[in-house]
């Protein structure tokens, strides 16, 4: 799947990187690697002012304004190494993963309360436990802990990609469809949620061998940009002819499709087949589309895995 794990875009400019001495760097790994400031002057033996003027220096050189947006931004900009994912499993909620992200935004629990429309106890409740299945010791080392775990990646152009949602969503195409290779050619795209400004992230699988046609329900505010995204790809990415269709089954929801033209009437199990989906997947992607919409994500459309 296309997402783009841990690609960097260019390192974000430094200011004065001569400043960031072998000290600072010192004390920057510790950070992320979850010692607080006071327990860096105790093994350092060095006065704690001085370890706070050492992350203000760090936080002027890379032009982060909080702890976890330093250590993130040291790891893009070369600064520090990468952490590499240790194949742990954690599960985490999507109201979780969005703490994270805009924690690692750089936003404080006020703010992020206000973008979430919560309160700041809420909001430091699920990073508190948040930090605690993933055994992290400090916000800033829950940025480590977040790559070590495999929970984000960095997808140039649009931030960190978080990998709770495509992973349950994935899963399940990969049980449905009659050659999930596809799904290592899947487009990520983002999916507007319309309160946090992050985003859900979906995948959507292009046409190949018996799967003739896909679609995508978006949100208006999401679709000119992925059709355009999609209408731009070469046909062997195998997305020809996408286009817009208003959904039938949502009322404001749009959806884009590509491949094949798929019939107005056409039933459930064989629009499954259209799909790419083996007998037992069609079956099952019916059986979803006749259930009550009784479950709405975070953009307001029905939970369906459906692509």
């Amino acid at each position: 799947m296309r997402t783009g794990a841990l690609i960097h875009p260019a390192a974000p400019a430094l200011t004065g990187p001569d400043r960031l001495t072998t000290a600072v760097l010192r004390t920057l790994a510790a950070t992320a690697a979850g010692l607080g400031p006071q327990h860096i002057a105790d093994r350092d033996r060095i006065p704690h002012t001085l370890v706070l003027d050492h992350l203000a220096t760090a936080c002027e050189v890379l032009g982060a304004g909080r702890l976890p947006e330093l250590v993130a931004t040291a790891c893009l900009a070369g600064v520090l190494p990468v952490p590499a994912t240790a194949g742990d499993t954690v599960t985490v909620t999507e109201q979780e993963e969005t703490v994270l992200l805009l924690t690692l935004a750089g936003l404080d629990t006020r703010t992020i309360a206000d973008r979430l429309g919560t309160t700041r106890t809420t909001v430091h409740t699920r990073r508190q436990a948040l930090m605690a299945r993933l055994g992290a010791h400090t916000p800033a080392h829950l940025v480590t802990r977040a790559w070590e775990t495999g929970l984000l990646h960095w997808r140039p152009g649009t931030g960190f990609l978080p990998q709770t949602g495509l992973r349950r969503e994935t899963k399940v195409l990969r049980a449905r469809l009659h050659d999930p290779a596809l799904l290592d050619r899947a487009l990520v795209v983002r999916v507007s949620d319309g309160a946090s400004g992050i985003g859900v992230y979906r995948p959507a699988v292009p046409v190949g061998g018996p799967r003739t046609t896909g679609y995508l329900r978006v949100d208006v505010l999401s679709l000119p940009g992925i059709l355009r995204q999609m209408q731009n790809l070469p046909e062997t990415a195998g997305f020809p002819r996408a286009r817009e269709v208003r959904s039938l089954r949502a009322s404001g929801s749009f959806m884009i499709r590509w491949g094949g033209w798929m019939p107005p009437r056409c039933d459930s199990a064989a629009a499954g087949r259209r799909l790419g989906y083996h007998q037992d997947g069609a079956t099952e992607y019916a059986a979803q589309r006749s259930a009550p919409p009784a479950t709405a994500q975070r953009d307001g459309s029905r939970l369906e895995v459906v692509r």
